[in-house]
């Protein structure tokens, strides 16, 4: 494959990613953590400082790569900003890690690099977690930047590129605490790749040659300057960079499990085969097919010493280093699993082109070439799927404690409630719930709202708002008189809301009066 074709190819299925990704951004409800996380950036936004919580949230990254979005979007404040105007923010990013590709063709190959391009494109998991306005897609991105930099450098030995690795470095640490998995990855894979090259006893790599003093040091300066600069809201908050170290001791707690315990084969489970009722069967196994066949490619001593496989070697070893330990943690949500899925796309790409090479006769490979398209046509069917009529179904084996599209409907109602209230007098709205998100975000426009987490000794106001663990204590309480409707939060959880008789009178009044057609006069 020449440069240009694979520049072509490598573009051509950015587009196609992007295609995938971006229409539709508003039409699946907020995820709670979506909705956490703009809530977050509009503080920034409003207060121009930046203060990190050492216990929740993560790093700053995903806040400040949201300005742009949110300077194009023309909103002015945050009422006027959309689903789409956050979510834009990580596909950008997805789409980047597609392009990001170029950077290490040489070390793949030319062909293996396109494939994983189109892989990363159409992969149903990277498609669906790319437009969730969480961190994760930067973090994978971030460490790709690693990757791919620190792989120019050893080709070049140039001060820039390890000066660039470093600023990875430091932008990963600043995206999420979970950033230590990879890192301490990709410094396994450099030494387990040093050491197998060395025992096959074909082209021995010594780390020495790679780590000289002083692009380490760039490196390591790189990175700290730019986390430092980040965690400290541009030196707005001196204390940011403490509490991003000390913030390990809670996440390392937090890795026991909990509520999201899995078992050691939760991803894998769902890459691999999953299937519930009349869904259609989902499985990315096509892309771990190959991997497993470029594993045995890079594994494999180089025939006759001619071929260097440093860097699909060492992508082999991040990969399973990633994948042993994200199984053995029991904490899982399942876009923790993009890390190891992004190395096992990248070494998908390395087997597909290894798979044809290896095939002599032309039959051959016109069979295996036709099967790998049909496979990959596939992915990309089953990731529109999940990004169109099944994006917010239970049948969707990516879809985790998300939101119904009752809070959409809830937020709906309660906006038009405000609007039937008198002019000069917005209602006030008390939310009673121990956890309500994403319901702040269909709030967002109102004036008056107050959250608490259990039932104030005044529980009354124009709205009320209760989770079902509340609803008896708020009805022993509750003095006026109010009318109350169910609403789905979750698919395990109930949120009722209490409209007090004068408010609910009046908006079904105007309801009538708008229902009624206008009478209208003949002039003769």
């Amino acid at each position: 494959m020449t440069r240009t074709a694979l520049v072509v190819a490598v573009v051509v299925a950015a587009g196609a990613g992007l295609a995938l990704r971006w229409p539709g951004l508003t039409r699946r409800p907020m995820h709670g953590d979506e909705a956490v996380h703009a809530y977050k950036f509009n503080e920034l936004w409003t207060t121009g400082r930046y203060d990190y919580d050492p216990f929740e949230y993560h790093g700053p990254t995903l806040y400040y790569l949201t300005f742009p979005a949110v300077w194009l979007s023309g909103a002015r404040d945050f009422g006027q900003t959309t689903e789409a105007t956050f979510r834009r923010v990580p596909i950008v990013i997805g789409v980047g890690l597609i392009l990001l590709v170029l950077l290490v063709a040489d070390g793949l190959g030319r062909a293996a690099a396109a494939c994983a391009a189109v892989l990363t494109a159409f992969s149903p998991a990277l498609t669906f977690y790319s437009r969730y306005y969480i961190q994760e897609t930067l973090l994978v991105f971030f460490t790709f930047l690693v990757l791919a930099a620190g792989w120019r450098y050893v080709r070049t030995r140039r001060l820039g590129w390890a000066l660039l690795a470093g600023a990875g470095l430091g932008l990963m640490h600043a995206t999420k605490e979970t950033c230590v998995i990879p890192m301490a990855a990709l410094v396994g894979a450099a030494v387990l790749s040093a050491l197998w090259t060395r025992w096959v006893g074909r082209r021995p790599m010594r780390l020495s040659d790679v780590l000289r003093p002083w692009p380490l040091v760039g490196a390591v300066a790189a990175s700290c300057v730019v986390s430092a600069v980040l965690f400290s809201g541009f030196c707005t908050n001196p204390s940011g960079p403490w509490n991003s170290l000390r913030t390990f001791a809670t996440y390392f707690a937090r890795a026991g499990g909990g509520v999201h315990e899995h078992p050691w084969y939760y991803y894998l489970g769902m890459l691999l085969y999953s299937h519930t009722g009349r869904a259609p069967v989902w499985t990315e196994a096509l892309i771990v097919v190959l991997a497993a066949i470029a594993a045995v490619a890079a594994l494999l001593p180089a025939q006759g010493g001619a071929e260097y496989k440093g860097l699909l070697r060492f992508v082999t070893f991040y990969t399973l280093l990633m994948t042993a330990v994200y199984s053995l943690i029991p904490y899982k949500t399942p876009w923790c699993a993009l890390g190891f899925l992004h190395g096992t796309v990248l070494m998908a790409g390395a087997g597909g082109a290894a798979l044809l090479k290896w095939l002599t006769r032309p039959v051959a490979r016109v069979l295996v070439g036709v099967a790998l398209l049909c496979g990959t046509g596939h992915l990309a069917w089953q990731a529109r799927q999940l990004t169109t009529r099944l994006e917010v179904s239970q049948r969707n084996p990516y879809v985790y404690a998300h939101p119904l599209a009752g809070v959409v409907q809830l937020g709906d109602y309660v906006g038009r409630l405000a609007a039937a209230a008198p002019a000069g007098h917005p209602p006030l709205v008390k939310v009673l719930a121990d956890n309500c998100w994403p319901l702040p975000w269909y709030l967002r426009r109102m004036e008056r709202v107050g959250y608490w987490g259990t039932v104030p000794d005044d529980p009354d106001a124009d709205v009320v708002i209760v989770s079902q663990g509340l609803r008896a204590a708020l009805v022993e309480k509750l003095r006026g008189d109010y009318r109350a409707n169910p609403y789905g939060l979750r698919p395990d959880e109930m949120l009722f809301v209490y409209v007090k008789r004068e408010l609910r009178a009046e908006f079904e009044r105007q309801a009538r009066r708008r229902a009624t057609p206008a009478t209208t006069r003949t002039v003769p």
